[in-house]
């Protein structure tokens, strides 16, 4: 099976010593979490926030999309991005508790912003 087809059947090919390794994808394209209305639940100021945050939904089998968005302004008046992290409605709450109890309620989104 071609790595291509691998990625579009949800799962990203891996090859350690020979052997292929499938690992489950959560992250989900932003037109197909936008049918669930998605609700921001995180705002990852780092890249390794980010991924300590991908590969906890990813564990969970939640299903995500990650966007790149304006969170602030530095004191001498720079662009602040940050990656902005959406999930279904029906798991903001569960996504919430996990990310808290991970030790990351700092980019915890407790109140559901509304998608431009």
């Amino acid at each position: 099976m071609s790595e291509r087809r691998l990625t579009r059947l949800g799962a990203t090919p891996d090859f350690h010593n020979g052997l292929l390794r499938l690992h489950a994808v959560a992250l989900v394209e932003s037109k197909t979490l936008a049918n669930r209305d998605p609700v921001a639940v995180f705002i990852g100021q780092t890249l390794a926030e980010a991924r300590r945050v991908e590969d906890l939904l990813t564990q969970r089998g939640v299903d995500y999309s990650v966007q790149v968005e304006l969170f602030g302004y530095t004191l001498l008046g720079s662009a602040r991005y940050g990656a902005m992290f959406y999930v279904a409605v029906g798991q903001a709450q569960y996504c919430r508790s996990a990310l808290v109890a991970a030790g990351l309620e700092l980019g915890v989104i407790e109140k559901e912003l509304e998608r431009e």
